[in-house]
């Protein structure tokens, strides 16, 4: 996910089913007020010319979408599938921005991979079939989406336990996925510096892979802190830092950051009941 602030948006759906935001990382979680949409079961968040974008999975396999103006005045939920058409059972999403738009990257419930872009005027594209544009790695088991400069990073893994990587172009070409390594917990990704961070979390700790355009993969530091009950992880681009917010299962978050030098540091620890979360 990407952000711009200099101070992270917190984005949790908790674990009755609704969503909260706090302006910052050591900032009070307060209920989004953006109407009433029902009872929540993923989220995830980009910042786009400012206002904060937030988009959350119905237990229902819906998808809304509400903004956060820079003012702090939400606008209302609206139905992303009325205006983008219906990819089917939704079961995760992901956002970034790319070119001042906001774009959303679904998983549906059969493992497939479904993109769409809200414009600046607030219209929307159709679903994109991913999979029909990149090659199809398998069935789908958790997504990750970023953007590095002006390019598009696509991460997935699958129920084979891999962990694919694909790349859209600033000029509207796709790179088709690629095997990059075995993985089958939780994944995040940001761009930060113009490199593409990856967060895969294991049962002892969260891996660190950087991907650079000009030397490929390499392993960074892992961040060996990490609780062992990891039901979310989350990772943004934010002030030069990468940051990164794992929900644990007891409700928690713990926030890490890394700074420029490459070094780890905790950013805190807080309780909100949270059963999934996104920063940006």
């Amino acid at each position: 996910m990407l952000g711009t602030d200099t101070a992270p948006h917190l984005v949790a759906v908790t674990r009755g089913g609704g969503l909260l935001h706090a302006a910052g990382s050591r900032a009070d979680f307060d209920p989004v007020k953006a109407g009433d949409r029902g009872p929540l079961t993923a989220t995830c968040a980009a910042v786009v010319d400012g206002d904060l974008h937030t988009a959350a999975v119905t237990r229902s396999g819906g998808l809304v979408h509400a903004v956060r103006r820079a003012s702090g005045v939400w606008v209302r939920f609206g139905d992303v599938k009325s205006h983008a058409g219906n990819p089917g059972h939704v079961a995760d999403v992901a956002a970034t921005a790319v070119d001042g738009t906001l774009r959303l990257l679904v998983r549906t419930a059969t493992g497939g991979l479904f993109l769409t872009r809200r414009r600046a005027d607030g219209s929307w594209t159709p679903f994109d079939y991913l999979k029909g544009l990149t090659g199809d790695p398998g069935f789908v088991t958790d997504l990750a989406v970023t953007t590095v400069g002006r390019d598009l990073h696509v991460l997935a893994t699958t129920n084979r336990g891999r962990l694919h990587h694909a790349i859209r172009w600033a000029d509207g070409t796709w790179r088709a996925f690629h095997d990059v390594a075995a993985q089958r917990g939780r994944i995040a990704a940001a761009g930060v510096a113009g490199a593409l961070h990856v967060l895969a979390h294991t049962v002892d700790r969260v891996r660190h892979l950087i991907h650079r355009a000009d030397r490929g993969w390499e392993r960074a530091d892992d961040l060996t802190s990490a609780p062992r009950h990891v039901t979310d992880l989350a990772a943004a681009g934010v002030g030069g830092e990468l940051h990164v917010l794992l929900t644990t299962a007891t409700g928690g978050l713990d926030h890490a950051v890394r700074g420029s030098a490459g070094t780890w540091s905790g950013a805190g620890e807080r309780s909100c009941a949270a059963a999934r979360a996104a920063i940006t």
